[in-house]
């Protein structure tokens, strides 16, 4: 097993989408060490679903966050980190993620693509560009597929639905669950964020 330096990983393709410049660094092709990693989607596309991560504090967080994933370092697969400089996609858009807490069988790993927006408490000039860029990329996905902000999720949402909470899709996507609540730094202003990305 090989320790993965962040400063040695080099992007696969770079391009832009929406404004935003991804890294592509998929896992699949980079995993000498072995993790464990999603298999493709089985359940129809549902949309986008969106986390906070907080920053790792080096140059550029998605970077780091991708090598800590290949040195098995964190057990999450994603399929972009997002931050203030761009995005690293670590996983096909068809592929399932290990993000949401609903297993293999829950619409959130299996039915959606997943959104790390790497931002921390302060608020300032890098939290809220990193929190424009996730609104600029979900926005991009959503659009491709012919989906709206409806088809957008917080993390929490597929949380309350595992545990069993009833409501609506507002009071799912905001209600705090016993061990989480995410996307921490936005949930608070979910309809906020919901018009930024409309």
């Amino acid at each position: 097993m090989g320790w993965v330096s962040p400063s040695k990983l080099v992007a696969d393709k770079k391009y832009v989408l929406n404004g935003i410049t991804i890294n592509e660094y998929l896992l699949a092709k980079h995993n000498e060490n072995n993790i464990n990693l999603p298999t493709k989607r089985t359940h129809n596309f549902k949309g986008v679903v969106i986390h906070n991560t907080n920053p790792a504090q080096s140059a550029d967080d998605g970077r780091q966050y991708t090598a800590a994933t290949l040195n098995g370092n964190v057990a999450s697969r994603t399929h972009y980190y997002v931050t203030n400089l761009g995005a690293w996609k670590n996983l096909e858009d068809s592929d399932m993620n290990w993000t949401c807490g609903d297993g293999t069988t829950g619409n959130g790993n299996n039915g959606c693509i997943s959104l790390e927006i790497i931002m921390g408490s302060k608020g300032g000039a890098v939290d809220l560009k990193a929190r424009d860029n996730g609104a600029k990329l979900a926005a991009y996905i959503l659009f491709i597929n012919h989906m709206t902000v409806n088809d957008m999720y917080t993390h929490n949402y597929f949380l309350n639905i595992r545990n069993g909470v009833q409501g609506d899709y507002y009071t799912l996507c905001t209600k705090a669950t016993p061990t989480r609540n995410c996307p921490y730094y936005i949930v608070w202003d979910w309809e906020g964020f919901r018009k930024q990305v409309d």
